[in-house]
């Protein structure tokens, strides 16, 4: 009878990697004890070069247990690539167009129901293997900022969420 929230979106790999590594960050009582940790996936750099990934120090803030910040953390990436999906689609309308037409809402909807549940998104996240879509993320998010700007519709929304998607893979 519906989906319980203790369950995790992500199957298979994600309960014996990202679950896990997840658990340990938000256990760390600072950063500098998740440096390394021998007991998770038999010895992992955990904090690496490029940090702490910010949804991860987010869900630490408010106490997440490690299957509630996954899910969220599933959530908002989803939420990203169908937010970068409908901003590239609009800039290359406006691009090919020569700025005579935006989309409209309905137009809007099924540009980000389509991006955010690409089929490609589902198989990764139920095979565990959100680290490959948060890999790609920085990409999806660079594409739709330049077109924005080829396109003159960038805005401070698309910068702040260019930049949370960055900062999330890269880290």
């Amino acid at each position: 009878r519906g989906w319980p929230l203790t369950r995790p979106i992500g199957q298979a790999d994600a309960s014996v990697t990202w679950i896990p590594y997840l658990k340990s960050a938000l256990d760390a009582g600072s950063w500098t004890e998740h440096l390394y940790r021998f007991g998770v996936l038999g010895g992992s750099a955990m904090h690496d070069a490029g940090g702490t990934p910010p949804l991860v120090s987010l869900c630490a803030v408010f106490h997440l247990p490690p299957t509630a910040a996954a899910n969220l953390i599933t959530v908002v990436v989803q939420a990203l690539f169908g937010f970068f999906g409908a901003v590239l689609v609009e800039a290359l309308v406006c691009v090919w167009t020569s700025g005579a037409r935006t989309l409209t809402w309905p137009e809007r909807i099924c540009t980000v129901w389509l991006c955010s549940f690409a089929p490609v998104l589902g198989w990764r996240i139920a095979y565990g293997h959100e680290n490959l879509l948060l890999g790609l993320l920085p990409y999806a998010a660079v594409t739709a900022l330049w077109w924005a700007a080829r396109a003159g519709t960038l805005s401070v929304t698309v910068l702040a969420a260019g930049a949370l998607a960055i900062a999330e893979g890269v880290s």
